[in-house]
């Protein structure tokens, strides 16, 4: 049987990291954070710490490392693997949608977008002090959203893989890997 690849993505602060935590307890997959794999194979290859690089500093050579990390840090005997990570980067100089061809080169099988009220996310965003993420008004997250939906979209066609577009809210009971 293929290893099933899922992409968990969604804008930052939607709640990904926290709904993957939790569903680790019922169900068996391996989880990486695409942040964290791309830290890993940048420091592996360097030896940096390069903190805002992830947001600001060159996305295609991060999405390389991505490729490259997650070949390295993926387990070959877990039966689905699940990235927690992005379709679209909110830079400072503005959006960056990532190419379908990353998500072909790591072999994704299911594409999962997490969406919310954009009122919520910045809530939280506000209330998360661990990580650095600008400041956007609700308005500017509904953009944020609507475009990695939209990239979503065009990563699931161009692989031919199916999307599932599910609320947060309900992600708990419909999301199965």
């Amino acid at each position: 049987m293929k290893q099933r690849v899922v992409v968990v993505a969604g804008v930052s602060g939607v709640g990904k990291s926290f709904l993957l935590t939790r569903l680790r307890a019922t169900q068996a997959f391996q989880h990486l954070q695409a942040s964290e794999v791309i830290a890993a194979e940048r420091r592996l290859q360097t030896r940096e710490n390069f903190g805002e690089l992830l947001r600001n500093g060159n996305i295609g050579d991060n999405q390389t490392n991505l490729i490259s990390g997650f070949g390295r840090q993926r387990s070959v005997d877990a039966p689905c693997v699940v990235l927690d990570g992005h379709v679209v980067i909110d830079t400072d100089g503005g959006y960056v949608a990532i190419e379908p061809h990353v998500f072909e080169d790591i072999g994704v099988t299911r594409l999962v977008l997490l969406v919310d009220n954009p009122v919520a996310i910045a809530s939280r965003r506000v209330a998360d002090t661990h990580r650095h993420r600008p400041v956007r008004t609700p308005q500017q997250i509904a953009d944020y959203q609507a475009a990695s939906v939209a990239q979503g979209l065009r990563i699931a066609l161009a692989l031919l893989v199916p999307l599932v577009v599910l609320p947060v809210t309900q992600a708990d009971g419909q999301l199965v890997f």
